[in-house]
């Protein structure tokens, strides 16, 4: 019986993040509109995003452009 190899890919390689035990490295993008799931690489463990320049990029300028337009609607 033969199966899909993407699949099969996939499959072995969460096998190999259970068994290392660093299936915790695992993290869904802070991006809300994003569905990538990505592997942390970073030391601190501490990595938010799938990709700063694309969503890490956006969500910063859109909270920076929210803080703006708050602090403009206090002001008048």
């Amino acid at each position: 019986m033969a199966g899909d190899p993407v699949v099969g890919r996939i499959v072995l390689a969460v096998a190999d993040l259970v068994t290392a035990d660093t299936w915790s490295r695992l993290r869904i993008c802070g991006n809300e509109r994003c569905a990538h799931v990505f592997y942390d690489t970073t030391r601190s463990r501490t990595q938010r995003w799938h990709s700063y320049e694309v969503c890490g990029n956006r969500t910063n300028v859109a909270a920076y452009r929210a803080r703006a337009r708050s602090g403009r609607a206090s002001d008048g």
